[in-house]
């Protein structure tokens, strides 16, 4: 399997090319065992967020169209989990964001067995983000 680490941009301006870029990508890779996991700093709109529409929504909607599936998703579809917080003043914690994902082709998806979030990291301040495992069972 191959797996590629995601860190989306936020920049209006690197949003097109990046996206395009990606979707590239997996399209090349959809028959392939391949898993894109990271921070995307994107999300379905009105899903991974409530009544928000993210900038680069449309475009990670592409990801299926392109080859790859969302592993948490799939797994949890009636779940809503959020794996970072915007801060408002004062430093009070604000509107959640589910913007850390796992996309796998579809040869690699029939392998999955498991993909969770842990918040404990992002409870103790570890890191701003809440930890995504994916769980991945070996070739038949």
């Amino acid at each position: 399997m191959t797996m590629a680490a995601v860190y989306g941009p936020c920049e209006r301006y690197l949003l097109r090319e990046y996206w395009r870029a990606i979707l590239r990508r997996v399209t090349r890779r959809a028959k392939e065992p391949y898993l894109l996991i990271g921070d995307y700093n994107a999300g379905a709109s009105r899903v991974d967020a409530p009544d928000y529409r993210f900038m680069a929504g449309e475009e990670f909607g592409g990801l299926a169209q392109a080859g790859a599936g969302d592993v948490w998703r799939r797994l949890n579809p009636d779940r809503t989990e959020y794996t970072w917080y915007s801060k408002r003043p004062g430093g009070t914690v604000g509107r959640g964001f589910r913007i850390d994902h796992a996309f796998a082709s579809d040869p690699l998806m029939g392998r999955v067995t498991g993909c969770r979030y842990s918040h404990d990291e992002r409870a103790a301040g570890t890191s701003d983000h809440s930890m995504l495992l994916v769980d991945v069972g070996t070739a038949r």
